[in-house]
Protein backbone atom coordinates (compact mmCIF):
# COMPACT_ATOMS: atom_id res chain seq x y z
CA UNK A 1 0.00 0.00 0.00
CA UNK A 2 1.01 3.60 -0.41
CA UNK A 3 1.17 4.08 3.37
CA UNK A 4 3.69 1.27 3.84
CA UNK A 5 5.74 2.54 0.88
CA UNK A 6 5.72 6.04 2.41
CA UNK A 7 6.92 4.67 5.72
CA UNK A 8 9.65 2.57 4.06
CA UNK A 9 10.92 5.53 2.04
CA UNK A 10 10.81 7.83 5.08
CA UNK A 11 12.86 5.32 7.10
CA UNK A 12 15.45 5.03 4.33
CA UNK A 13 15.68 8.66 3.18
CA UNK A 14 13.93 10.89 5.73
CA UNK A 15 11.12 13.33 4.93
CA UNK A 16 12.75 14.87 1.84
CA UNK A 17 15.27 13.92 -0.84
CA UNK A 18 17.22 15.70 -3.53
CA UNK A 19 15.98 15.64 -7.11
CA UNK A 20 18.79 13.21 -7.97
CA UNK A 21 17.78 10.85 -5.14
CA UNK A 22 14.11 11.00 -6.15
CA UNK A 23 15.11 10.20 -9.73
CA UNK A 24 17.11 7.19 -8.54
CA UNK A 25 14.24 5.95 -6.36
CA UNK A 26 11.78 6.05 -9.27
CA UNK A 27 14.30 4.99 -11.91
CA UNK A 28 14.21 8.12 -14.06
CA UNK A 29 16.58 10.85 -15.11
CA UNK A 30 16.72 14.17 -13.30
CA UNK A 31 15.22 15.84 -16.39
CA UNK A 32 12.23 13.51 -16.16
CA UNK A 33 11.87 14.42 -12.49
CA UNK A 34 11.77 18.12 -13.39
CA UNK A 35 9.00 17.31 -15.89
CA UNK A 36 7.04 15.52 -13.14
CA UNK A 37 7.51 18.54 -10.89
CA UNK A 38 6.20 20.90 -13.58
CA UNK A 39 3.15 18.68 -14.10
CA UNK A 40 2.48 18.46 -10.37
CA UNK A 41 3.02 14.70 -10.14
CA UNK A 42 5.79 15.13 -7.54
CA UNK A 43 5.79 17.77 -4.78
CA UNK A 44 8.61 20.05 -3.67
CA UNK A 45 9.54 20.62 -0.02
CA UNK A 46 11.93 22.85 1.96
CA UNK A 47 11.24 25.99 -0.01
CA UNK A 48 11.40 24.15 -3.32
CA UNK A 49 14.94 22.83 -2.93
CA UNK A 50 14.05 19.20 -2.12
CA UNK A 51 11.38 16.63 -2.98
CA UNK A 52 8.73 15.39 -0.55
CA UNK A 53 9.24 11.64 -0.09
CA UNK A 54 5.49 11.12 0.35
CA UNK A 55 4.86 12.43 -3.16
CA UNK A 56 7.43 9.98 -4.53
CA UNK A 57 5.62 7.10 -2.80
CA UNK A 58 2.26 8.28 -4.16
CA UNK A 59 3.69 8.53 -7.68
CA UNK A 60 5.13 5.00 -7.51
CA UNK A 61 1.78 3.59 -6.38
CA UNK A 62 -0.32 5.35 -9.04
CA UNK A 63 -1.75 2.62 -11.28
CA UNK A 64 -0.22 2.37 -14.77
CA UNK A 65 1.18 5.89 -14.96
CA UNK A 66 2.89 6.52 -18.26
CA UNK A 67 5.68 9.06 -18.25
CA UNK A 68 7.42 9.33 -21.62
CA UNK A 69 9.10 5.94 -21.99
CA UNK A 70 8.68 4.81 -18.39
CA UNK A 71 5.64 3.12 -16.93
CA UNK A 72 5.26 2.54 -13.20
CA UNK A 73 3.03 -0.36 -12.27
CA UNK A 74 2.47 -1.37 -8.66
CA UNK A 75 5.83 -0.06 -7.54
CA UNK A 76 8.00 -1.54 -10.28
CA UNK A 77 9.51 0.55 -13.03
CA UNK A 78 9.35 -0.82 -16.56
CA UNK A 79 10.94 0.74 -19.60
CA UNK A 80 8.60 0.67 -22.60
Amino acid sequence: TVESRMEDLRCLYGETVTVADAARIIGMSRNSMYALLRRGKISRACGGKRIDVRSVARYIDEPAVTNHRVRVEKGSVKRV
